[in-house]
Parts: C-alpha cells; sequence; structure tokens
C-alpha cells in the first residue's frame, strides 16, 4: 500500500541541513563567529538556543550554566549581562577565538539577517521564567527581523514555552522537541499548534519516521554528524537534519 503523505498546512523551505549553534564544529557555538562560519560553509537556515540572564537580557546560550563554553563561572540565570558580556566565549574552543563574546539575541538576529540565513531559534527557560522570555523574544523578533526573510521557526523541550510563544502571537511557527519518544506525540503537537516535531535521531526507528510523514507536520532530526546516517534519514522522509558540520552532504 502506497504511503500516505497529508499536505502540509504551512510551507517551510527548509534545508536538508541547518548549522547546529551556528558551525560549532568549526567554531565555538553560539557565537557570532560560528554563524558567519557557517554562512561561510554553504549554510541556508542556522539553529541556535537563547535564555534570559538574570537583568532579562535575552541571550544565545545554551547551558544553564556558564563554565562549559566560557572563563565564567555560576547560572546564566543568575548572573547580570553586563558580567556575561566581558567574558571570554572562544578561547575554550581554540585560542584562535580568544575573546570572543556571547552575543545578545538581538545583535544574533541582526548578524543571521545580514548574512540572510532562516533561524531555528530554540527558547530555554524554566516554566517560571518562559512568559518573560517570550515577550522578550516576540518583541525584538518585531523589531529586528526582516518581514522578506524567512518566518522563524522556534522551538522548545519546554512546552511551557512554546504555549507562552503562542500567547505573543497567532502565527508565529512552533516546534516541540521531546526529550524523549512520546506516544501521544500527535496530540502534544497539535494542542500546542505546532508545526514540526524535533527528535533526537537516536529516537527514530523507521516505523516512527513513517508515522510521522503520514502527518502534515515537519520532521527534524539532531545531532546528526554523520554523513551516511543524514542520507538514511533523509531518504526515509526526514525533512532536514540538524548538524555541527554545515557541509555534511557535500
Amino acid at each position: 500500500m502506497p504511503l500516505h503523505i497529508k499536505m502540509k498546512t504551512t510551507q517551510l523551505n527548509l534545508p536538508k541541513v541547518i548549522a547546529h549553534r551556528g558551525a560549532s564544529l568549526s567554531a565555538p557555538e553560539n557565537t557570532v563567529a560560528a554563524l558567519r562560519e557557517a554562512k561561510r560553509l554553504g549554510a541556508r537556515w542556522v539553529e541556535f538556543d537563547v535564555r534570559l540572564t538574570r537583568d532579562g537580557q535575552a541571550i544565545i546560550f545554551h547551558d544553564p550554566w556558564l563554565g562549559r563554553t566560557t572563563n565564567g563561572r555560576g547560572m546564566v540565570s543568575k548572573a547580570h549581562y553586563a558580567h556575561i558580556a566581558e567574558l571570554d566565549a572562544g578561547n575554550w574552543f581554540n585560542p584562535q577565538f580568544a575573546n570572543e563574546r556571547v552575543p545578545t539575541f538581538a545583535e544574533y538576529l541582526k548578524e543571521a539577517a545580514s548574512l540572510n540565513l532562516g533561524v531555528n531559534i530554540e527558547l530555554k527557560a524554566t516554566p517560571s521564567h518562559a512568559s518573560d522570555l517570550a515577550k522578550q523574544v516576540f518583541q525584538e523578533l518585531k523589531e529586528h527581523w526582516p518581514v522578506w526573510l524567512p518566518k522563524p521557526l522556534i522551538s522548545s523541550f519546554s512546552l511551557a514555552c512554546l504555549r507562552a510563544m503562542r500567547e505573543q502571537s497567532d502565527d508565529c511557527l512552533l516546534g516541540y522537541l521531546p526529550n524523549r519518544w512520546r506516544d501521544n506525540w500527535e496530540a502534544l503537537l497539535a494542542a500546542n499548534q505546532c508545526v514540526s516535531i524535533h527528535l533526537n535521531y537516536k529516537q527514530l526507528t523507521a516505523e516512527r519516521i513513517k508515522m510521522i510523514k503520514q502527518t502534515s507536520y515537519y520532521l527534524l532530526a539532531y545531532t546528526v554528524n554523520d554523513s551516511q546516517l543524514a542520507t538514511d534519514l533523509l531518504s526515509q522522509g526526514v525533512d532536514a537534519v540538524v548538524s555541527d558540520n554545515p557541509e555534511l552532504l557535500k
């Protein structure tokens, strides 16, 4: 029996490979250097993380703590932006990136727009801070994201973040990242008006890919750094893979 694929109600012009935290294989993740390197390597879209500082500044940062990717210590949510702005976010990766800084969300948006890149924005917040983060992200998108570029895809592991984002905008594009396979995934996506599901490739089986392809949802797989694996996933129907290497399929 042929596979019945529903027409997608939202058209996302996704590339086959989305650069994970910029070109994080060859530059320090979530920095302007990684963004520019992604563009240099041919990326059309980039994925990056946004979270709030203690004083409510939206910054590009993955971890809840500072220590892995900067010379700072402690929690991002407990630090003021003025302190974080002074930290080195590049030397840990390679001394040639010494003095690379943690960018603000506004700075990153403007840089991505200048490079003509599509963006997948991952929201990082506890439920108690979800509303504050969503408000900040929505406001800065209105101010800094050009209407002629693809509408950003906003994703999160946190349903609270997705709900808070939906409260800010009726037409934003939302994607859910379940931290494990959930048999009720379709109900969760529908209830939160998502257009995509983002899964760790280890959670994917041929049966699950087929199941998702029978719906109108986009399927993104992360973090895929093996070219043969990427080719296999895409051939089975995955819409895009998120990779540290933008040149994965070249």
